[in-house]
């Protein structure tokens, strides 16, 4: 085949593709954990999110005052609804330091079911670890293992209220053992 033929063959096809309607863009949304310097209210997140033309928000970390308040998560459940800004949310770390703190860590996921419910989100979040750095040393089941055993204690309420669970990682742990 000469540079000609490659040509001939070639323009037309980038020609169609330049051609074509543009392919429906990808959703975008934010965290709101990277705002929280601003230190704002989630009334003021939700406006920011609309200010920005965002399809969507994750409360995270949330410092609004009311935060745990049920009256305030219906309010985000409405705010949701009225801007069409679908929202996400859900909790701490599920790794107990020891395992006598696990009974506060089991009661937190529940309030947080609790709470992503109330508000609209279709999943509850939790963070595998408290600490963003290194996990505890040594393999995997180490540091996995209390987590599990917590989730173990509390799997019929996710699905009970229609949520999915999403467990985020540290990056220091992998998917796959040698």
């Amino acid at each position: 085949m000469t540079r000609r033929d490659l040509l001939r063959t070639a323009l037309p096809l980038a020609a169609t593709a330049f051609a074509a309607p543009p392919a429906k863009p990808w959703p975008l949304g934010i965290n709101t954990y990277c705002l929280r310097f601003q230190r704002w209210n989630d009334r003021r997140l939700f406006d920011y999110c609309a200010e920005q033309k965002l399809d969507s928000i994750f409360l995270q970390d949330s410092l609004d005052p009311a935060a745990q308040d049920p009256k305030h998560w219906a309010e985000v459940r409405a705010w949701s609804r009225d801007m069409n800004l679908p929202v996400e949310t859900g909790g701490g770390p599920i790794l107990p330091k020891t395992a006598a703190d696990r009974p506060q860590i089991v009661a937190t996921l529940r309030k947080n079911i609790e709470r992503a419910h109330a508000m609209g989100s279709p999943l509850v979040r939790a963070l595998l670890a408290s600490d963003r750095y290194p996990m505890p040393p040594g393999p995997a089941d180490k540091p996995t293992g209390p987590p599990a055993a917590t989730l173990r204690e509390w799997p019929p309420q996710p699905m009970d209220a229609g949520l999915k669970t999403g467990i985020e990682n540290p990056k220091e742990l992998q998917a796959w053992k040698p």
